[in-house]
């Protein structure tokens, strides 16, 4: 199965009070993705085609 998120703004992660603990985005997310493809030994610029 393959799934395609389109996420049009950045994931707040909040505690049970609503207190931030993380926020992410489009950029921690394609430094993920870069990290994924580095360690699979595609090199990290792999995840580069992916962006305009």
């Amino acid at each position: 199965m393959m799934t395609l998120f389109h996420v049009t703004g950045a994931y707040i992660y909040v505690d049970p009070d609503g207190t931030a603990l993380a926020v992410e985005d489009v950029f921690s997310k394609l430094q993920a993705a870069r990290k994924h493809y580095e360690e699979a030994g595609l090199g990290a610029s792999f995840a580069d085609q992916f962006v305009r």
